[in-house]
């Protein structure tokens, strides 16, 4: 379209000048010869320096109490030796006097790619061996949240690292950024219309793994999605739940965050359950209350150390509805628990000759008197 701001064709030719190798033909014979042994030379005394630099700085870093020095120390020790040889390469090649000037030019590009690559590598392997470092070394409870949000964090690092070396590169060839950010902007912008469901969900899941509503391994329910069972996963796209009968739901991360959550695990897996048990008209209802908790006491599931409520809810239509609460250890035993506890009163209530009323009803049919002739 008229107007859309694009690279210049001045700096698309500069670009293409700057990479061109064809003026490295023009060195004699002589030099390349003069290079090649002094390639030699600076490959080993890299080598070398490298090496005694490497056991100088080991000797300093032993000193500190903390590893990470190590650490950063083993994570470019070996770009040291690529260093000290671009830096040998880079005076030997320079002090050429026969060199012409794009032939110095070109050389420049590449040392500068050379500069850079080492750079751009010493700095992503830096950022990798922090990130390890830290895991390695978090207290016992803040290494599992670190193992999740580490690699996030990681990975925006690496991105960002990334995005200033092409930084680096478009300034040292004069290209306007502005221009390219533009038009990148433009297909960008297309781009993110045509993939909104999936920047939806990864935003989502950037915020559950920040903000932690669960964790792998809990068992959550989603009640909007009517979806419950154990964590396995948690992604940047979709979360996976694995159900009690051994199914893989996979479910969008946006779908998460537009719906309640119940998390069945945190803050720890204890879990209170209940049942309603009714007891006749005209009984004891302490004695009944009292039944019913030392039933629900001698089950193996109740924890002991949790009081057992028998409470009178309601009047029913045929019974004292009474609501008995209790402690399990885990919600993952809750239907087992209930089982277990369910068996126990009824076994208590019919031993202490209490009746558990079921629903009757009286009919009462009234006849005429004329009728009964």
């Amino acid at each position: 379209a008229q107007g859309t701001p694009s690279l210049e064709s001045s700096q698309v030719e500069a670009l293409a000048d700057a990479l061109d190798l064809s003026a490295l033909t023009e060195i004699p014979g002589r030099d390349w010869l003069a290079l090649a042994i002094g390639a030699v030379v600076i490959v080993a005394g890299a080598y070398l320096l490298g090496q005694f630099l490497s056991l100088v700085l080991r000797r300093i870093v032993r000193r500190s109490a903390s590893s990470l020095d190590d650490t950063i120390l083993d994570a470019v020790i070996p770009l040291i030796p690529w260093l000290l040889a671009a830096v040998g390469f880079q005076i030997a090649t320079l002090r050429f006097g026969s060199l012409a000037d794009a032939s110095r030019q070109v050389l420049g590009n590449v040392y500068f790619f050379l500069y850079l690559s080492v750079g751009f590598v010493a700095c992503w392997r830096l950022i990798g061996a922090v990130a390890d470092w830290y895991v390695g070394n978090a207290p016992p409870d803040r290494r599992e949240r670190a193992q999740r949000l580490l690699p996030l964090f990681q990975r925006l690092a690496q991105i960002i690292l990334l995005l200033v070396t092409v930084l680096f590169v478009l300034n040292h060839f004069n290209i306007e950024f502005v221009a390219l950010a533009t038009t990148l902007g433009l297909g960008g912008l297309a781009l993110s219309l045509a993939a909104r469901d999936t920047l939806t969900d990864a935003i989502a899941g950037f915020v559950i793994i920040i903000d932690q509503p669960f964790r792998v391994g809990d068992r959550i329910e989603i009640q909007g999605a009517d979806t419950w069972g154990d964590v396995v996963e948690i992604g940047i796209r979709t979360t996976r739940i694995r159900t009690p009968d051994n199914r893989t739901v996979i479910v969008p991360n946006s779908v998460i965050g537009n719906n309640l959550v119940v998390n069945h695990t945190f803050p720890d897996t204890s879990y209170r359950v209940q049942t309603v048990v009714g007891l006749p008209y005209g009984a004891d209802m302490a004695e009944g209350q009292y039944v019913i908790t030392q039933a629900v006491r001698s089950v193996a599931f109740v924890l002991q150390e949790q009081p057992v409520e028998v409470l009178f809810r309601d009047f029913g239509d045929s019974a004292l509805n009474m609501r008995v609460l209790w402690w399990i250890e885990s919600y993952f035993d809750r239907r087992l628990a209930i089982d277990k506890v369910n068996a126990a009163i009824y076994e208590a209530l019919d031993e202490a000759g209490i009746v558990i009323p079921f629903p009757q009803r009286d009919v009462h049919h009234k006849v005429a008197m004329e009728d009964l002739n």
